[in-house]
């Protein structure tokens, strides 16, 4: 595993805005953005189970580099047969940033590295990993699609 894979798969989230974190994410020598984390919480019924999360975004590159790029970063992990799914989209209203988003199952053997896929909406541990990563990124930094998620959170905190 690369640096990136182990810090990805040590502090695995649970949530998927958990992504944002910036342990997650890091700007190549090419310009292009890359965002690597495990998810084993909510939306990993829809894969059946845990999976490695990859964006990639600017640099000037061409949706076919990003592709390429995210399949480097995931080179080495997960398991492409127990399922794989890549994607190019683009971000929210007022941000046109072209992503590619490629998610992968983690092999069986990664799977043991990492506690049971569990869903804590609505917990106390939602609201902490919320916490963190407001604490972490800032409220103003969050992308415009993650603030659904933290509506209550954000109302709760700055009153």
């Amino acid at each position: 595993m690369t640096k990136q894979q182990r810090i990805a798969i040590e502090n695995y989230c649970l949530l998927v805005p958990e992504n944002a974190r910036p342990i997650f994410g890091w700007r190549r020598e090419d310009g292009v953005s890359v965002s690597l984390c495990v998810l084993s919480g909510d939306k990993c019924e829809y894969y059946g189970g845990p999976i490695w999360y990859c964006t990639v975004s600017g640099g000037g590159g061409h949706p076919r580099w990003l592709r390429k790029v995210a399949f480097k970063e995931l080179s080495g992990v997960g398991d492409s047969s127990r399922g794989e799914w890549g994607e190019y989209a683009t971000g929210p209203e007022n941000y046109p940033v072209k992503v590619y988003e490629l998610t992968r199952r983690l092999s069986p053997e990664e799977e043991k590295l990492i506690p049971p896929v569990k869903d804590i909406r609505g917990t106390d541990e939602e609201k902490y990993r919320i916490s963190r990563l407001v604490s972490e990124v800032g409220q103003k930094n969050l992308p415009p699609e993650y603030m659904k998620y933290f509506k209550e959170y954000i109302e709760e905190n700055t009153k």
